[in-house]
């Protein structure tokens, strides 16, 4: 993933701009599982520009941003309890041994190698907690004006996208079903809590739920996110087919013919989201 955002066609600014951001009903999520006494430090790891990290700040005393990338650093913003740095999941520079609270990852941790657990181990206190999460891609809700032709074009763009996704993709848009974590791919379950995970699902009928993670947003707007949701599989396309339009711009092209739809149409829209849990234990 870090080739990607080295790439030309990559911008850490439209990144940080367009990507999706988290509901409360995550964080709230996430918050409930942190029982340790004082919260004194949270680390976001593969934080990018700093997504979710800023929404950590007011729940504990320091949180730390820390990714591969040094544009995504360079665009996430420092402020008042929150600090970003240049590291990985493997090596959580200058964080100490037993000093973290909570590791959250957002929509990254499929790219982490299965030995970042050892790093967890180390800087978590004892019944510190683990929280990865991750989202699908947006979908149209029931109410979306012309849903079947947008659900229909934006297949058609993820089969296109399949033959560039890496192995993380689709552990991504399993919602971390796939994940590895203790207990599973030979990964130690010494020492850990059982494994736990929550879903909510985007609507798809009228009578479901409504979307946790939803939006009205317009078709330009959709357009963008797609391009930085999809991540790495699109700028793997950009850069294998050279010259050729721009796919995700042929896409909405294709919709706005078919349907009538323009740019500003708004379309609500909700995603998938998945969130695993584990402790170290006490």
């Amino acid at each position: 993933m870090a080739a990607v955002f080295a790439s030309p066609t990559f911008s850490n600014e439209d990144y940080r701009k367009y990507r999706p951001t988290y509901p409360r009903i995550l964080l709230d999520e996430v918050l409930s599982k942190v029982t340790t006494p004082t919260k004194t430090l949270a680390i976001d790891v593969g934080c990018g520009p700093g997504t979710f990290t800023h929404d950590l700040a007011p729940h504990f005393a320091r949180v730390v941003g820390i990714d591969p990338s040094e544009g995504m650093i360079a665009a996430a913003s420092e402020k008042d309890n929150v600090e970003f740095r240049v590291g990985s999941a493997i090596e959580m520079t200058g964080v100490e041994d037993g000093s973290v609270d909570l590791i959250t990852s957002a929509t990254a941790a499929h790219w982490f190698p299965e030995s970042w657990w050892g790093e967890a181990v180390r800087v978590l206190k004892p019944g510190g907690a683990v929280a990865l999460f991750t989202y699908g891609y947006p979908l149209p809700s029931p109410s979306a004006p012309h849903r079947a032709i947008v659900i229909e074009e934006m297949l058609k763009y993820r089969a296109a996208l399949a033959p560039h996704s890496a192995g993380g993709n689709g552990v991504a848009q399993s919602l971390y079903d796939l994940l590895p974590v203790p207990g599973t791919h030979d990964i130690p379950s010494e020492g850990w809590t059982e494994v736990t995970r929550k879903k909510w699902m985007a609507q798809v009928k009228p009578t479901d739920p409504p979307s946790a993670l939803a939006w009205e947003l317009t078709l330009e707007a959709i357009r963008l996110i797609y391009a930085y949701s999809s991540g790495s599989p699109y700028h793997k396309w950009l850069e294998a087919n050279p010259g050729k339009p721009d796919l995700i711009d042929e896409t909405m092209n294709r919709i706005k013919e078919r349907s009538g739809l323009t740019d500003e149409a708004l379309i609500p829209c909700g995603l998938n989201l998945g969130v695993v849990f584990v402790q170290k234990k006490e």
